[in-house]
């Protein structure tokens, strides 16, 4: 053994009086008479050792034999080294292809739900847009899907329940649709399905039917019970179209329709949507130049006192005089300005031309007391946290009083944060302004949040006015208003 570690061969018998014990009996019981081991060496070191019995005879090796042995050992010691070589590279190989493999999957796939990502869903739909270049019967639709107030499960429960709630959905949709067809998730709580070999119309409504029945059912995450809606927009393969992006866009657009329309819906594009929103865009962006070009003007309505027979005071309208369309009234962009934010702004410039204006009256038409005016504000501009500092601002630098202002806002906007606002008002009535409840009576009219309220008028709702000479339960409805405020 010695002589094997040293890398040299070694030659010995049955017979040799110097043979241990243990050797020998193995020897014996297999018949081995002579015997010569050769070390196998592979970069210098002994790795393993060939063994070469003679079981006939006592032999004595010759030294042209034992080198023979050694040159055919070094040999199998170099098939062996070989061997566990190409072992070797075959493992990195196919480890190098299992981690490639799942690169290429992490790439395409999404890492939460484990669902085709944008990248892999556009391009199953760039191949489905190619099929039906070639042949027009083969037709498919898009489906795009966005979960409705999964932000309220987000803020509510965590986001770890949120995503539990996105791969319990993914699992749904799977199961919803066909083995052909791909559902993928683009981001957030939005998903995408490329239905294939679509037949007709009415087969896509169904599905959209299916699906929100089969998200409807309710969701055990971690022990709280979530019950979701989507909303969706469909695209049917056309040959206007030539990109994925093109149909993601509008099956967005058609997603955002059913949303507007009640949300827990779908809708099929048309190109309709397209014009509105294209009509849309192009409103913002006059409406954030009107801001800068100084576009709007303030109407004034006066508010006459009947029991005294005169004008005591006026609300301010505002009005977008359009360098295009000419004088457009606020029911056509009041809406998109609080959708977009720029009503925070509009607001602030607003009430500063109304105190310049009351300065000026009270300046040129004195009278005691002064005049009121009124300014419609929403609970977007409420809600701001500086709302209060920007108005005490706009009163210090005009010099008006407080007092000569009745801040009006609708049941809409106290509902939605009825605390928050209700904390606002508060402050604002600390600087001597007034606070009106506008529009009341066709909202929820809920007299629980409105005496906590610090409300000093209540306008009743021009439908109820308007028609209290035709009909006979409106002027008890209102006398009813009148007694409680």
């Amino acid at each position: 053994l010695d002589l094997i570690l040293a890398g040299e061969t070694d030659v010995y018998h049955v017979d040799s009086p110097d043979l241990d014990e243990e050797t020998r009996s193995y020897m014996e019981a297999y018949g081995c008479k002579s015997a010569m081991e050769i070390p196998l060496k592979i970069r210098g070191r002994v790795n393993a050792y060939a063994e070469l019995w003679e079981s006939r005879y006592r032999r004595e090796f010759t030294a042209d034999e034992i080198a023979l042995c050694e040159a055919i050992a070094q040999q199998a010691a170099i098939a062996l080294e070989n061997a566990r070589l190409y072992e070797q590279a075959q493992e990195e190989l196919a480890y190098r292809k299992q981690a490639e493999e799942q690169l290429r999957h992490d790439v395409f796939h999404d890492a939460l739900t484990n669902l085709p990502n944008r990248a892999l869903f556009a391009d199953r739909l760039e191949r489905a847009i190619l099929r039906n270049k070639r042949n027009v019967e083969d037709k498919f639709a898009v489906i795009f899907l966005d979960l409705d107030h999964f932000k309220v499960v987000n803020d509510s429960l965590g986001h770890q329940v949120g995503d539990e709630l996105l791969v319990e959905i993914a699992h749904r949709l799977t199961q919803t649709i066909r083995d052909v067809d791909t559902v993928a998730r683009l981001g957030g709580d939005e998903f995408a399905i490329l239905i294939e070999d679509v037949s007709d119309t009415n087969a896509l409504m169904c599905l959209g039917k299916r699906i929100n029945q089969k998200l409807m059912a309710p969701f055990n995450l971690n022990g709280h019970e979530v019950i979701t809606t989507a909303s969706m927009g469909i695209v049917v393969c056309s040959d206007s179209y030539n990109q994925p992006e093109e149909y993601l866009r509008d099956a967005d657009l058609a997603m955002y329709h059913a949303k507007s329309l009640g949300k827990a819906r779908y809708e099929v594009f048309s190109s309709s949507l397209r014009q509105k929103a294209m009509t849309r865009l192009t409103m913002e962006v006059d409406l954030r130049q009107a801001i800068e070009n100084q576009e709007f003007c303030l109407h004034y309505q006066p508010i006459t006192s009947f029991g005294e027979g005169k004008v005591i005071g006026f609300e301010a309208l505002l009005r977008w005089q359009h360098p295009r369309l000419g004088l457009i009234p606020p029911a056509k962009f009041i809406p998109l300005a609080e959708e977009t934010g720029l009503i925070i702004s509009i607001g602030y410039w607003v009430l500063r031309e109304v105190c310049i204006q009351l300065k000026q009256w009270q300046l040129h038409y004195p009278s005691n007391p002064p005049l009121s005016v009124s300014v419609n504000f929403s609970g977007i501009e409420l809600l701001q946290p500086d709302f209060r500092d920007k108005v005490e601002n706009i009163l210090l630098m005009t010099g008006c009083p407080g007092e000569w202002l009745s801040f009006e806002v609708t049941e809409r906007a106290v509902i939605n944060d009825a605390e928050s606002v209700g904390s606002t008002l508060s402050q604002l009535k600390e600087l001597g302004i007034s606070v009106h409840m506008d529009d009341f009576g066709i909202g929820y009219s809920s007299l629980s949040y409105l005496r906590n309220l610090p409300m000093d008028v209540i306008k009743i709702d021009r439908t109820f006015i308007q028609m209290m000479d035709t009909e006979t339960e409106n002027p008890g409805l209102v006398r009813s208003i009148i007694y409680m405020a």
